[in-house]
Protein backbone atom coordinates (compact mmCIF):
# COMPACT_ATOMS: atom_id res chain seq x y z
CA UNK A 1 0.00 0.00 0.00
CA UNK A 2 1.19 3.48 -1.31
CA UNK A 3 1.78 5.82 2.21
CA UNK A 4 -0.62 8.42 0.90
CA UNK A 5 -3.16 5.49 1.14
CA UNK A 6 -2.63 5.13 4.51
CA UNK A 7 -5.29 5.82 6.88
CA UNK A 8 -6.31 5.14 10.55
CA UNK A 9 -8.59 2.77 9.52
CA UNK A 10 -6.34 0.76 7.66
CA UNK A 11 -4.05 0.92 10.76
CA UNK A 12 -7.17 -0.57 12.95
CA UNK A 13 -7.65 -3.04 10.79
CA UNK A 14 -4.40 -4.29 10.61
CA UNK A 15 -3.64 -4.81 13.84
CA UNK A 16 -7.39 -5.47 14.81
CA UNK A 17 -8.11 -2.97 17.05
CA UNK A 18 -11.18 -0.68 17.28
CA UNK A 19 -10.68 2.23 15.10
CA UNK A 20 -11.67 4.93 17.67
CA UNK A 21 -8.82 3.94 19.77
CA UNK A 22 -6.67 5.10 16.83
CA UNK A 23 -8.97 7.78 16.24
CA UNK A 24 -8.29 9.21 20.04
CA UNK A 25 -4.79 9.02 19.25
CA UNK A 26 -5.11 10.79 16.06
CA UNK A 27 -7.62 13.45 17.17
CA UNK A 28 -5.25 14.46 20.39
CA UNK A 29 -6.51 12.46 23.34
CA UNK A 30 -4.17 11.88 26.06
CA UNK A 31 -6.14 9.04 27.65
CA UNK A 32 -5.36 6.60 24.66
CA UNK A 33 -1.46 7.44 25.22
CA UNK A 34 -2.01 7.13 28.94
CA UNK A 35 -3.29 3.92 28.52
CA UNK A 36 -0.28 2.81 26.03
CA UNK A 37 1.81 4.22 28.70
CA UNK A 38 0.84 2.56 31.87
CA UNK A 39 1.15 -0.99 30.13
CA UNK A 40 4.45 -0.41 29.88
CA UNK A 41 5.51 1.38 32.77
CA UNK A 42 5.52 -1.84 35.14
CA UNK A 43 8.24 -2.24 37.29
CA UNK A 44 10.71 -5.04 36.83
CA UNK A 45 11.29 -7.61 39.63
CA UNK A 46 13.86 -7.62 41.90
CA UNK A 47 17.73 -7.65 41.19
CA UNK A 48 20.21 -4.60 40.07
CA UNK A 49 19.39 -1.57 38.47
CA UNK A 50 20.93 -3.34 35.51
CA UNK A 51 19.18 -6.92 36.07
CA UNK A 52 15.95 -4.66 35.92
CA UNK A 53 17.24 -2.69 33.22
CA UNK A 54 18.01 -5.97 30.74
CA UNK A 55 14.78 -7.57 32.25
CA UNK A 56 12.48 -4.31 31.10
CA UNK A 57 14.51 -4.60 27.67
CA UNK A 58 14.04 -7.88 27.35
CA UNK A 59 10.59 -8.06 28.24
CA UNK A 60 10.00 -5.17 25.58
CA UNK A 61 10.32 -7.83 22.88
CA UNK A 62 7.13 -9.73 23.87
CA UNK A 63 5.27 -6.15 24.20
CA UNK A 64 6.38 -4.90 20.53
CA UNK A 65 4.75 -7.50 19.14
CA UNK A 66 1.80 -8.10 20.77
CA UNK A 67 -0.70 -5.80 19.30
CA UNK A 68 -0.44 -2.78 21.88
CA UNK A 69 2.57 -3.09 20.35
CA UNK A 70 1.91 -2.96 16.71
CA UNK A 71 -0.29 0.16 17.67
CA UNK A 72 2.28 1.93 19.33
CA UNK A 73 5.24 1.14 16.26
CA UNK A 74 2.28 2.32 13.87
CA UNK A 75 1.94 5.31 15.62
CA UNK A 76 5.82 6.49 15.62
CA UNK A 77 5.50 6.91 12.00
CA UNK A 78 2.07 8.23 11.83
CA UNK A 79 3.01 11.02 14.48
CA UNK A 80 5.68 12.38 12.88
CA UNK A 81 3.82 14.41 10.35
CA UNK A 82 1.82 16.33 13.05
CA UNK A 83 3.64 18.65 15.65
CA UNK A 84 1.06 18.47 18.58
CA UNK A 85 0.59 14.81 18.46
CA UNK A 86 3.84 14.13 17.95
CA UNK A 87 5.29 16.10 21.35
CA UNK A 88 2.00 14.32 23.06
CA UNK A 89 3.42 10.55 21.96
CA UNK A 90 6.64 11.81 23.28
CA UNK A 91 5.06 13.40 26.69
CA UNK A 92 2.61 10.36 27.62
CA UNK A 93 4.20 7.17 25.82
CA UNK A 94 7.90 7.59 25.14
CA UNK A 95 9.68 10.02 27.90
CA UNK A 96 8.03 8.51 30.47
CA UNK A 97 9.06 4.74 29.31
CA UNK A 98 12.17 6.41 28.60
CA UNK A 99 13.00 7.65 32.35
CA UNK A 100 12.90 4.62 33.65
CA UNK A 101 15.30 3.66 31.85
CA UNK A 102 17.18 6.80 32.69
CA UNK A 103 16.43 6.47 36.18
CA UNK A 104 18.10 2.41 36.04
CA UNK A 105 21.20 3.26 34.47
CA UNK A 106 21.65 6.35 37.38
CA UNK A 107 21.22 3.88 39.99
CA UNK A 108 23.31 1.34 38.20
CA UNK A 109 26.36 4.20 37.46
CA UNK A 110 26.04 4.19 41.29
CA UNK A 111 25.93 0.93 42.14
CA UNK A 112 29.23 0.37 39.98
CA UNK A 113 27.53 -1.48 37.59
CA UNK A 114 27.96 0.57 34.46
CA UNK A 115 31.04 2.80 34.05
CA UNK A 116 31.30 6.48 35.64
CA UNK A 117 30.49 8.59 32.56
CA UNK A 118 28.55 6.18 30.97
CA UNK A 119 26.49 7.97 27.81
CA UNK A 120 22.86 6.66 29.04
CA UNK A 121 21.04 8.23 26.07
CA UNK A 122 23.70 5.86 23.78
CA UNK A 123 23.00 2.65 25.78
CA UNK A 124 19.30 2.95 25.52
CA UNK A 125 18.99 4.21 21.38
CA UNK A 126 21.75 1.32 20.48
CA UNK A 127 19.53 -1.15 22.50
CA UNK A 128 16.57 0.20 21.31
CA UNK A 129 16.90 1.38 17.71
CA UNK A 130 17.41 -2.40 16.72
CA UNK A 131 14.10 -3.32 17.85
CA UNK A 132 12.22 -1.15 17.14
CA UNK A 133 13.93 -1.20 13.27
CA UNK A 134 12.96 -4.59 13.18
CA UNK A 135 9.49 -3.88 14.23
CA UNK A 136 8.95 -0.93 11.78
CA UNK A 137 10.73 -2.56 8.94
CA UNK A 138 9.50 -6.48 9.73
CA UNK A 139 12.17 -7.99 7.67
CA UNK A 140 13.01 -9.86 11.23
CA UNK A 141 11.12 -10.69 13.90
CA UNK A 142 12.34 -8.37 17.19
CA UNK A 143 11.74 -11.33 19.49
CA UNK A 144 13.09 -12.09 22.65
CA UNK A 145 15.34 -15.10 21.83
CA UNK A 146 17.34 -11.46 19.23
CA UNK A 147 16.32 -9.08 22.25
CA UNK A 148 18.54 -10.98 24.93
CA UNK A 149 21.41 -11.92 22.41
CA UNK A 150 21.37 -8.07 21.20
CA UNK A 151 21.26 -7.01 25.48
CA UNK A 152 24.25 -9.57 26.18
CA UNK A 153 26.27 -8.39 23.48
CA UNK A 154 26.08 -4.50 24.02
CA UNK A 155 26.22 -4.72 27.71
CA UNK A 156 29.52 -5.73 28.12
CA UNK A 157 30.78 -2.71 26.10
CA UNK A 158 29.45 -0.39 28.91
CA UNK A 159 29.75 -2.30 32.03
CA UNK A 160 32.83 -1.92 35.09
Amino acid sequence: MPLHEFTHERLARSVRVHVRGVHEVAAGSSKALEDLSRLLLGRAGGGSPLERFRDQVIRGASWIQSPDGKVATRLIGDVQDDGKLHQLFLERFYLPRRSIYVNLMKEAIAAGELRPGTNIDLLIDVLHGPIYFRAILGHAAPDRAFVTELVDQVLPAFTS
